[in-house]
């Protein structure tokens, strides 16, 4: 093992790093317009069903916990 491997691990693990977390950045309004679409679907197959309209944010509402 050469002295300098784990430095060089490091900084291969910091470019990694930045670069999932550019690609992330980039995705993300996508991701955003996506679950947008998802939401919107979803109240609409839901609304001639009798239930009250969605005007919470339910994850926030109940927390993670999506069995409540």
């Amino acid at each position: 093992m050469a002295a300098n491997d784990g430095v060089t691990g490091r900084a291969n693990y910091i470019k990694a790093l930045e670069a999932m977390l550019y690609t992330a950045k980039q995705l993300e309004p996508y991701t955003r317009s996506g679950l947008k679409f998802v939401h919107d679907d979803i109240t609409k197959s839901l609304a001639g069903q009798g239930l009250p309209t969605c005007n919470i944010q339910c994850s926030r509402h109940y927390g993670a916990d999506p069995s409540r």
